[in-house]
């Protein structure tokens, strides 16, 4: 009993063992990838021909890009919001030119109601059907 307790006592202390030496070494992986990016940022900020660049700059041209991007895709949506409001005019526009030209001519054959096309027709600046 005594040596099961050891074995068990010996295993926890090497599992602990693989443990912290497993995060001594990525410990050491970090420190080095920050002095790395130290001596990036320092260098890049005396001598910009280098051509890598530190991760604080690479982040930050991403960042640019995607803002960049976003605002591309909003004046694009916003022209497309545009687009169709434009469309539902000229639909409107094309309803009401035919109105008006149904108007015209009702108006134009009716003597009774020639009067009003003629008030109609000023106030919409509306040229009548051409008479022979």
């Amino acid at each position: 009993q005594q040596v099961r307790s050891l074995r068990e006592q010996c295993q926890q202390e090497e599992s602990r063992f693989h443990y912290l030496n497993t995060t001594i070494k990525f410990q050491q992986i970090q420190i080095e990838r920050a002095n790395e990016e130290l001596q990036l940022y320092v260098s890049s900020s005396k001598d910009r021909g280098e051509k890598r660049l530190s991760y604080r700059d690479q982040f930050q041209r991403r960042i640019q890009e995607q803002e960049h991007l976003g605002k591309a895709l909003r004046e694009k949506q916003k022209a497309g919001e545009r687009f169709a409001i434009n469309m539902k005019a000229d639909v409107c526009f094309a309803k009401l030119n035919a109105l008006f030209l149904f108007l015209t001519s009702f108006f134009f054959h009716c003597p009774y109601f020639f009067q009003h096309y003629l008030v109609i027709a000023c106030l919409f600046n509306i040229r009548g059907p051409q008479t022979v």
